[in-house]
């Protein structure tokens, strides 16, 4: 299944259910030229995540729509009802818009930072987070 369609699929079941709306005020556009080197730079340009971005010409997903990022932030925060830590989802700096030292992330960090979170909070739902 690609990516695309498996954060689309786990959005519908995951996001669906809860809805607080967390504010975006003070982050701007994303510039897409940056972007793209930045996934290149993260991931390679082979890479599912960097794919997905491309279909959409480098536009972000989470921070498209407030409620995109309202209802990632709401589904993390549930990660206990899973038994899993919300710690390990960067929930506070999600929320705050800032990293742990309180700066403000700029708007592809923090596009990158909530996609990483998603990422990984599927992963954990769904193969569990310990290897054996």
């Amino acid at each position: 299944m690609s990516i695309v369609k498996f954060i689309i699929a786990i959005s519908f079941v995951f996001f669906g259910s809860y809805s607080q709306v967390y504010s975006l005020q003070g982050i701007k556009e994303v510039n897409s030229n940056l972007f793209r080197k930045d996934l290149v730079a993260i991931y390679g340009d082979q890479d599912p995540v960097f794919q997905f971005y491309s279909k959409r010409n480098f536009k972000p997903f989470w921070l498209n729509k407030v409620t995109s990022l309202s209802d990632l932030i709401d589904v993390l925060g549930s990660a206990s009802k899973h038994g899993l830590d919300e710690r390990k989802y960067y929930l506070d700096s999600l929320k705050s818009g800032e990293n742990t030292d309180g700066v403000k992330y700029s708007p592809r960090g923090y596009e990158l930072l909530a996609m990483k979170s998603a990422l990984r909070f599927v992963n954990h739902i769904s193969s569990g987070m310990l290897r054996p």
